[in-house]
């Protein structure tokens, strides 16, 4: 057992009931559902959600989405999260990779592990938030991001 950490894209869509169906908006299995919900509401909806990244025991990375991005609660609840609070976890990232001494500091991992596999998973994130803000950024508003993790 050990934490288990995941960084989603979300992408929501709807369709409207004067819209043509593919019959491909949800699956076969759902299609009487969404017959009811799309004539009921007018138009049906859903969120497709990408795994674009993952951690295994990367405590400093999990301690900082609960701390910047959870108010401090650590509920194993998705947490959604911004692209500048993205672009502040890499920023620090990168200065503990270019100052290790300042670890403790700016990303704390509470077990003391400042070892050779706690620099990989910065560098891991790093490359990571990199290329999810170039998806953000070719796709504009396509995609939201959360944060999941679990003991």
């Amino acid at each position: 057992m050990g934490l288990d950490m995941f960084l989603h894209l979300k992408c929501y869509e709807s369709k409207f009931k004067k819209e043509k169906d593919d019959g491909n908006f949800y699956p076969d299995e759902l299609s009487k559902i969404y017959s009811k919900v799309k004539n009921h509401l007018g138009f049906a909806f859903k969120e497709t959600k990408y795994a674009v990244g993952y951690w295994r025991n990367a405590h400093a990375i999990h301690d900082w989405f609960v701390k910047h991005c959870a108010y401090g609660k650590d509920d194993c609840k998705e947490i959604d999260i911004t692209k500048a609070q993205l672009m502040e976890l890499r920023r620090t990232c990168k200065r503990v990779l270019n100052d290790r001494d300042s670890a403790s500091d700016l990303l704390p991992d509470d077990y003391l592990m400042y070892n050779e596999y706690y620099y990989q998973l910065l560098e891991y994130t790093v490359e990571l938030i990199t290329d999810v803000l170039y998806v953000i950024q070719k796709t504009g508003t396509k995609y939201d991001v959360a944060y999941r993790a679990s003991w």
